[in-house]
């Protein structure tokens, strides 16, 4: 008789919180929507017009997503969503206003679960920026991470079914055969399902992408970017950083053209030199 075992080893967390305050959800629903409608009646979506943020970014390339569309005949042929990729974002400072205050405090409570959940040690964190979004039917985000972070996390305000979808980094040349099951061992890629008012945590370096929204209404989400703060490792194992210790003095001196004198370089607007 075997005493086989197989063990899980260096599982990545991913933590979520529901939020039930469908009235609250109401407003973020509505102010979201009041700032897409003048972007869109601004710049418009089908162009590179406008800024980076407050428009539709330009597509990744036209793809087939394989979920057939709403409105398709469900005894007729596979017919798939045409997903351009096109979606809507907001400028990246919103969690500093009102109404999203009340949902920063909901990810700060929830953060802080996160990173104790995982045993971390640290002074503070806060989030950097946060910015909402907008998907139209069949649209959806490509893959991508969240690089100068150490947690993103989304909000769902209206879900509209369409997952969150996170692949685990497998290398490219590794060895793949088909399986039989799935379990967290043999999968490179999971969907989170969301709900209306679902907070999702995850390690900014995963990659994660979304679902093509199969709704012909809006897909409407918040992200954001959690950086800690102060002081984290420990100098006797030679890992001690001060995330936010910088004074101007230590500012002066680095820009100080004193410091380049040995490498006759001249230091030029905007740093210390051009390399």
């Amino acid at each position: 008789m075997s005493n086989f075992q197989l063990h899980s080893v260096f599982p990545t967390g991913i933590g979520d919180a529901i939020m039930h305050d469908v009235e609250y959800l109401g407003i973020l629903k509505k102010d979201i929507i009041s700032q897409y409608r003048k972007d869109e009646e601004k710049y418009g979506f089908e162009t590179n017009e406008g800024p980076t943020w407050g428009r539709y970014q330009p597509g990744w390339g036209k793809w087939y997503s394989q979920i057939k569309s709403p409105d398709s005949d469900p005894n007729a042929p596979d017919q798939y969503l045409d997903d351009s990729r096109a979606f809507w974002q907001s400028d990246p400072y919103i969690h500093q206003r009102e109404p999203y205050l009340k949902l920063m405090d909901f990810v700060d409570e929830n953060v802080k679960h996160y990173l104790d959940a995982h045993g971390y040690v640290y002074e503070k964190f806060y989030t950097t920026i946060a910015w909402s979004n907008v998907y139209r039917h069949a649209s959806s985000i490509h893959e991508h991470k969240h690089p100068n972070s150490f947690v993103s996390w989304v909000f769902f305000v209206d879900a509209k079914n369409a997952p969150i979808l996170f692949r685990h980094e497998i290398p490219d040349n590794s060895i793949r055969p088909h399986v039989k099951f799935n379990i967290p061992e043999n999968s490179f890629q999971i969907a989170w399902k969301p709900v209306n008012g679902m907070l999702v945590m995850w390690p900014s370096w995963m990659t994660h992408g979304s679902s093509p929204n199969q709704s012909n209404e809006e897909r409407i989400s918040i992200s954001g970017n959690v950086m800690l703060g102060g002081k984290i490792g420990q100098s006797e194992h030679l890992t001690e950083s001060q995330l936010d210790n910088w004074s101007n003095k230590q500012t002066q001196d680095i820009d100080d053209s004193s410091q380049f004198a040995n490498l006759n370089i001249e230091p030029q607007p905007g740093g210390p030199g051009n390399y």
